[in-house]
């Protein structure tokens, strides 16, 4: 019954169907009726009322929805509070809700969705900080999306900790703090599949209904508050393809790794308060589309190599130290380099300079502590024979230790390439 012209409010529905997929019609009235009978007698796993104009507060009657996976109520006009019983849908997976005028804090009972893929809360009114229980508990996460939303505070860090996320988009709140440097943990989006490369694949098969749901790995935290430099650790996310950091108050350079994103598409770091160069790596980045740098305080010369010259000029206006094609503004010399960019080039060589000088003299001298350790730890095992008889079983333990553990994680991982061959 879905993408049709049906109007009115949602008529009695079966107790005993197992999916209900309404949206993209004009149904109206409050979604009360379907919850009491479907998601009350258990029956129901997929309902999606999506797309329409039900209005009303979410009633709170989730209790026994156990059954629930799939929960779709996005673009329409209800409104309230999100209940609490909602985190009693243990098995859900999809939890769908994004443009709505959903307000408040978002329940503390959310933390019992462990089995959640898919957080969509996006375009609603809700405040307070983010939750930290979001790293803890759903840790099969691959989308959070939380944008244009009105949370506050910092990103905590325990959103490191969703290692199969792909998706994250916190755009358009009130988030202030540093960009958290374990951003590296992300390892569903620190690798590159083949087939294709930038897209991440979730099939979603559930009593014969097929899904398919392409992601594109990227991370939005534009439009907030956030401060600080732009982590290092930002680039070793290499299977990336949108970043938009744009509309903060970032600070420092370019991370000069940042053409390690090989599969970037999308760049915007606009509107922040960026300095120094741009890196000459970001030339390695061939297939981006998009790039927009404009609004920071960057100067120097624009690397004249790869696609940065095809660029509109607007990529790169609002920044007055900054020349050379496709810019106006033609480069002189010397150029003009920032002088907090050129103290800390100078610290940098100089730290440089001082860890080569120190090397020999550490080579040598951990050297001679070695020579000198075996001499007298071999010299005691010898002349004390209980002694040498204790670290030969401790040596026997470790090995067997080593060989256990060894053959536990082979187990594993063999069960874990026999589950992927037969999917």
């Amino acid at each position: 019954m879905s993408d049709n012209k049906l109007t009115g409010p949602i008529p009695h529905i079966s107790s005993n169907l197992m999916s209900l997929i309404l949206h993209n019609n004009s149904f109206s009235g409050p979604i009360t009726p379907i919850c009491e009978s479907l998601v009350a007698n258990n029956s129901v796993s997929f309902l999606d009322l999506s797309h329409n104009v039900l209005s009303g507060p979410l009633p709170d009657c989730w209790k026994h929805g156990e059954s629930l996976v799939i929960l779709n109520l996005a673009k329409n006009n209800l409104s309230g509070r999100i209940p609490s019983s909602i985190g009693h849908l243990i098995h859900l997976k999809f939890l769908m809700l994004h443009m709505n005028y959903f307000s408040g804090e978002l329940p503390s009972s959310l933390r019992y969705l462990t089995n959640l893929l898919i957080i969509d809360l996006g375009e609603n009114m809700l405040s307070g900080e983010m939750p930290p229980w979001i790293g803890e508990s759903s840790v099969n996460l691959m989308a959070l999306l939380l944008h244009f939303n009105n949370f506050s505070g910092k990103i905590p860090p325990l959103v490191c900790q969703l290692k199969h996320l792909a998706i994250l988009d916190l755009s358009g709140n009130h988030l202030s703090g540093n960009i958290p440097m374990c951003v590296d943990n992300f390892f569903a989006m620190a690798r590159i599949d083949a087939e294709p490369s930038y897209v991440y694949n979730l099939q979603t098969i559930y009593k014969g209904l097929s899904q398919k749901i392409n992601f594109f790995l990227m991370i939005d935290l534009s439009m907030n508050q956030l401060s600080g430099e732009i982590p290092g650790e930002l680039t070793r996310l290499v299977g990336l393809s949108y970043l938009n950091l744009s509309h903060n108050n970032l600070i420092g350079a370019i991370p000069s790794t940042i053409g390690a994103i090989k599969e970037l598409e999308a760049l915007d770091l606009s509107g922040n308060k960026l300095s120094c160069s741009i890196p000459p790596a970001i030339t390695d980045l061939t297939y981006l589309s998009v790039l927009n740098l404009s609004y920071n305080n960057l100067s120097g010369k624009i690397p004249s190599e790869g696609q940065l010259q095809t660029f509109d000029p607007s990529s790169f206006m609002k920044n007055e130290n900054l020349c050379g094609h496709p810019l106006k503004k033609a480069c002189s010399e010397p150029l003009y380099e920032d002088p907090q960019c050129r103290v800390e080039n100078q610290q940098d060589m100089e730290l440089k300079d001082q860890d080569h000088d120190e090397l020999p003299s550490f080579y040598i001298s951990m050297g001679i502590g070695f020579i000198t350790a075996i001499w007298v730890y071999w010299t005691v095992l010898l002349l004390n024979e209980s002694w040498r008889e204790a670290y030969l079983k401790l040596l026997d333990k470790v090995v067997e230790q080593i060989l256990v553990t060894a053959a536990v994680n082979g187990a594993r991982l063999r069960t874990k390439l026999e589950k992927l061959v037969s999917r």
